[in-house]
């Protein structure tokens, strides 16, 4: 039996990726959701890939360890076979909370990986 090919989505949002505090080690269970979102990207699609974090520390370490998570999971979707020119890293912090929070909170500790392709008249819809 043949695979089917992907559904083909304008935008395919991945669950998100979450990471323990301070860390921005893929695991396994990432490498697994990676290797699913990979049969979504086809040569024309864009990925946004989003670093977060939780609250806890200073704004600049925050900013930094998001963009740090960011690029990991770019790194990895790289190596999985994913042009780079397709991938735009970007490292949020703290200022888009999945769960708003003065302290610890896994859910924000993640990585958000967006998927867009063109529309019919060949642009993209918006992050």
């Amino acid at each position: 039996m043949v695979p089917s090919s992907p559904p083909r989505l304008s935008h395919f949002d991945m669950p998100r990726l979450h990471f323990e505090s301070g860390s921005t080690e893929i695991t396994a269970l990432h490498r697994w959701w990676l290797r699913r979102t990979r049969f979504h990207i086809t040569p024309e699609t864009r990925v946004l890939v989003d670093g977060h974090t939780d609250t806890v520390g200073p704004d600049g370490l925050n900013q930094a360890l998001s963009e740090q998570r960011a690029q990991a999971v770019a790194d990895q979707l790289i190596f999985m076979g994913v042009s780079e020119n397709m991938i735009t890293v970007r490292g949020s912090a703290d200022r888009l909370l999945a769960r708003p929070s003065t302290g610890p909170e896994m859910l924000n500790r993640r990585v958000s990986v967006h998927l867009r392709r063109p529309r019919s008249d060949g642009s993209y819809t918006p992050w």
